[in-house]
């Protein structure tokens, strides 16, 4: 639901069955555009962590008590209260009605059924799921397959992943990872590098950390394929190629210049804003 601190709003879900229409319809338009750029999704269906709701909220619906939130009860009450996902039964329920309600839609744009969209590689079953406790591996594996084996009864033309960290998000159990990863409703493995969170990228200082960020991929057997965006008015940046949904020409009369070769700045116009890799700056 919304109104939830650390979680982002507004939801697709706001309880059980209940679902915010005009977030469905922003998820059509989005699945849409991409289409039409030849662009694929990784569409995700559940998280471990709390700011999409994941294992918390559906604990919350089941009547397992409010949320600890990680940021104000801390880590350790968050961790014993998602524990007791995988023992709640009526959670798994309520999980596959929302996988079947969102593989059952149809896009209210290009009219295509969820199922038969090309623009969809795959979907993913959780962000980043953990067992979230050594007690909880053989349940986590069983939850894996029961629910791999469900998304494929509804749609056996995309592919399926887990989302999994690798063995950081296996309680440091490979075996774990590579026991979910050989169910055969699991078609491809997943691993996660977070460049800017282990301090390999600085978000202040991108142009002179990109290249330290790059190698450290590389090093971790990482192949760049290029930069993902919402948005870029730039084709490349480090030699790599950015992707984008929208671009400089899908915005009217829209412009881009070096701040030493600003024809406002040089005819002493008054400049609202600036967008630079710090986000949008109001003057």
């Amino acid at each position: 639901p919304n109104g939830v601190p650390s979680k982002v709003m507004p939801s697709l879900q706001e309880s059980p069955g209940h679902y915010e229409q005009s977030v469905f319809d922003g998820l059509d338009f989005f699945m849409s555009e991409l289409a039409k750029r030849d662009m694929h999704a990784v569409l995700y269906l559940h998280n471990t962590w709390e700011w999409s709701g994941g294992y918390a909220q559906y604990l919350n619906w089941a009547g397992y008590g409010p949320v600890p939130v990680p940021s104000v009860a801390g880590w350790d009450a968050f961790k014993d209260y998602v524990s007791k996902y995988f023992e709640c039964d009526s959670c798994q329920q309520i999980f596959k009605n929302h996988i079947t309600t969102v593989l059952s839609r149809t896009n209210f744009y290009n009219k295509r059924k969820y199922t038969e969209d090309p623009a969809i590689l795959s979907w993913q079953i959780a962000n980043e799921p953990r067992p979230m406790g050594a007690g909880n591996k053989d349940a986590y594996a069983a939850w894996i397959k029961d629910i791999a084996a469900h998304i494929k009864s509804l749609d056996k033309n995309h592919l399926v992943s887990t989302g999994s960290e690798g063995e950081a998000g296996s309680e440091e159990d490979f075996d774990l990872y590579a026991r979910v990863h050989a169910d055969p409703n699991i078609d491809y493995l997943t691993m996660h590098i977070w460049p800017k969170n282990w301090g390999w990228l600085d978000s202040k200082d991108i142009p002179g950390t990109l290249n330290r960020a790059i190698e450290s991929v590389l090093y971790y057997g990482g192949k760049i394929r290029g930069v993902a965006a919402i948005y870029s008015s730039v084709d490349s940046v480090a030699t790599l190629p950015v992707h984008s949904i929208f671009q400089a020409r899908d915005i009217p009369d829209y412009h881009s210049y070096r701040s030493d070769n600003c024809p406002l700045c040089k005819s002493c116009q008054k400049i609202d804003a600036i967008v630079s890799s710090y986000g949008y700056s109001v003057l």
